[in-house]
């Protein structure tokens, strides 16, 4: 979830996908739940489409790794060029990574 500067809760279709896979697979939660978290997600967030950020999170990624050999999530660096072409400076998440990203803020 991506908090705007006027606390407009924005989520992307990526986040959404991450959130209904860790129910599934680790967390093994039954299909009513993975269906009433897609729906409170989908009803209480603006839904933000992604996908015209795959590519500048994927030169973030190689930016990252070739400038400073870290390694960062494919989805994370999605989320990085996201917030920076849209101004955002607050992301809620548990990844303490978001620390180390100039600019941007975790809430935790």
């Amino acid at each position: 979830m991506i908090l705007t500067k006027n606390k407009e809760k924005i989520i992307s279709n990526l986040i959404i996908n991450e959130v209904i896979a860790v129910l599934n697979i680790k967390l093994k939660q039954d299909s009513n739940i993975l269906l009433k978290v897609h729906e409170k997600l989908n009803k209480d967030y603006e839904i933000l489409n992604d996908t015209e950020f795959h590519n500048k999170g994927l030169k973030i990624l190689i930016n990252e790794l070739n400038k400073n050999n870290k390694r960062l999530s494919f989805f994370d660096c999605i989320y990085i060029a996201l917030m920076q072409e849209l101004g955002i400076k607050e992301i809620a998440t548990f990844d303490k990574h978001f620390n180390n990203i100039d600019g941007i803020e975790r809430i935790h």
